[in-house]
């Protein structure tokens, strides 16, 4: 895998568990005990504002037409040292205590004993769809220009929970957020981040 400067030095696109891959190798050498919170594709010099705007908001994220994107950031939390740190794919690291823009109720839910599932050391992504799957799952909407996708824990992030899904079962820790990022349009499809199934569509 390459590494971060890497990624960036040959403006390579991927997907978000390519991203994935390289970004928790960087937040579990800082923190042992680090679970994701988000991954998103930020744009340059936005990662420190993740949490604090909306995933649609066009100034902090940029779209991933097809599920891939070159400017991926993992936001992790570590319970133990109570951080929150987002490490960009271009080697970008921001400690969001520091900047303020992370809360300590958010780091509190992260590090409740039922968000072990979302521990990055323990995590399986081998056995996860990819974002450009995702894209394609979504249909339409996924092959737009203007949309992003970003992996989330949304009981964590204060997004949900989310619906149970149809199946059955408890509702999904770990999502994959679809969403425009044209201002003028309000669209956001969430899909259980192990198997794929759309849980939650604003259009419907």
């Amino acid at each position: 895998s390459p590494t971060p400067i890497q990624a960036v030095s040959t403006g390579q696109e991927m997907t978000a568990l390519q991203a994935l891959d390289i970004l928790k190798k960087e937040a579990l050498a800082i923190y042992p005990d680090a679970r994701l919170a988000l991954l998103a594709n930020s744009r340059p010099g936005q990662q420190k504002n993740l949490l604090s705007s909306s995933l649609g908001d066009p100034t902090v994220n940029e779209p991933t037409p097809g599920g891939k994107g070159r400017n991926w950031t993992l936001v992790a939390v570590s319970p133990s040292k109570r951080g929150a740190t987002a490490f960009g794919i271009d080697g970008t690291t921001v400690d969001l205590v520091e900047a303020k823009t992370v809360t300590d109720e958010v780091i509190d839910r992260f590090s409740a004993s039922s968000f072990s599932t979302l521990d990055l050391a323990k995590m399986d992504i081998s056995a996860m769809p990819d974002s450009d799957a995702i894209a394609q799952a979504a249909g339409e909407p996924g092959a737009g220009r203007q949309i992003g996708i970003a992996l989330m824990a949304p009981d964590g992030l204060g997004v949900g929970p989310l619906p149970t899904p149809e199946t059955g079962g408890s509702p999904p820790q770990l999502a994959y957020e679809l969403f425009s990022t044209d201002p003028a349009q309000q669209l956001f499809i969430f899909f259980d981040a192990l198997t794929g199934k759309i849980v939650l569509d604003s259009r419907t």
